[in-house]
């Protein structure tokens, strides 16, 4: 017999599986001594053949009073299983509608003034004014006039007082100094 590939292999598996059941339930059938029946062999049988029932027990006497019994009751009355409940009727709440409250305006407020840091003042305003002073603020370099963030414009650099003056909305006033260092002792 030549050697199988292991597909083959596994295809022969395959189909032994899928045709055991079969083979195993006819071969059964022919060892207890029965014949597989087809359905078309068992139409076209001779009914003298056919297996009849044995014939039913004669009925006891609580037997033929339940029939009396069902027989005598009337047919209009619905058959219901036990099981069945019947639906609760639906419950209707009317309540009064109100009309919902306005939604309350949030008033305007003015912003909170921004954070400044004056990190240094460069140049010097006895030079022909403080136009040539320039400020660091928030690491840019600024003069007067310019505008930091919106709204806030550099008003004055004073560098002998190392102060710069800044105006916001509605002519707000922040004055800057800058940071002083700190002394540190060994």
């Amino acid at each position: 017999m030549p050697a199988l590939s292991s597909r083959t292999k596994a295809r022969v598996l395959f189909f032994a599986t899928m045709l055991a059941p079969i083979v195993i339930v006819q071969g059964a059938r022919v060892l207890l001594g029965g014949t597989p029946v087809s359905s078309a062999s068992a139409a076209n049988a001779d009914p003298g053949l056919a297996i009849t029932p044995p014939p039913a027990a004669p009925l006891t006497d609580a037997q033929r009073r339940a029939i009396t019994w069902i027989a005598g009751q009337p047919a209009s009355l619905p058959l219901r299983s036990p099981m069945d409940r019947p639906d609760p009727p639906p419950i209707i709440v009317h309540l009064p509608i109100t009309p919902a409250p306005e939604p309350a305006i949030p008033q305007p407020t003015q912003p909170p003034a921004p954070t400044f840091i004056l990190s240094a003042i460069i140049g010097s305003s006895s030079s022909g004014g403080s136009e040539q002073a320039l400020a660091s603020i928030n690491h840019r370099i600024y003069r007067v006039g310019d505008e930091i963030t919106r709204g806030w414009r550099i008003a004055d650099i004073d560098s002998r007082s190392r102060t710069v003056t800044v105006l916001g909305p509605d002519q707000q006033r922040i004055t800057l100094t800058p940071p002083t260092p700190s002394l540190r002792r060994p």
